[in-house]
């Protein structure tokens, strides 16, 4: 209905105008004319703002939406690193030393192959998550909300780091598959 009002009030407009500028003296009147200019470009003007307002709108929605798809992986590390250690109930003394840091004394009780499995894939989300924050940078420097993906980030590894288990798989991880840009993020921060 508020479409129909605007479209409405648009037309008996240009048919005033028509009327008034072209079957009146009013059309020749200088003033008149000024004041249609002056009409003309307060429309003008109007429409480009809107459209610059509606770009910038549609810019920070992009950006947030772009923000938002990093939640899933943080969520979707959790998610795995849960499911994992509740499938392989023998690994409690890796999740113990990678959460509640009580370091492994036994090497007997070691499963070097799901340590490493488990690893890898924490590793591997951890890269692509540097690799987002990374290219987000580039292309659109740095917020508030990126600050913070990058903090949860950093005290995620920062738990991870103080598992010697994790160094040495990190160490065998970085030669083989971590991406460069993964090496200088832990490299800067963590030293490793």
């Amino acid at each position: 209905m508020d479409n129909k009002f605007i479209i409405i009030i648009g037309i008996i407009s240009i048919i005033l105008v028509h009327h008034f500028y072209f079957k009146t003296d009013l059309g020749a009147n200088i003033k008149f004319q000024t004041l249609t200019n002056m009409y003309i470009a307060l429309c003008t003007f109007v429409t480009v703002y809107s459209i610059y307002l509606s770009n910038k709108i549609s810019y920070a929605n992009v950006i947030n939406t772009e923000l938002d798809s990093l939640n899933p992986l943080f969520q979707n590390i959790t998610q795995d690193i849960s499911s994992f250690f509740i499938a392989n109930t023998n690994m409690n003394y890796y999740y113990d030393e990678l959460f509640n840091g009580k370091i492994n004394q036994d090497e007997s009780i070691r499963h070097i192959i799901l340590e490493q499995i488990i690893t890898n894939n924490i590793l591997t989300t951890i890269d692509s998550i540097i690799n987002y924050i990374d290219s987000y940078k580039i292309a659109h420097g740095t917020n508030f909300q990126l600050k913070m993906m990058e903090t949860k980030l950093k005290k995620l590894l920062e738990k991870l780091f103080k598992s010697p288990i994790f160094v040495e798989n990190w160490n065998n991880f970085k030669n083989i598959f971590a991406l460069e840009w993964t090496k200088i993020f832990i490299k800067i921060n963590f030293n490793k």
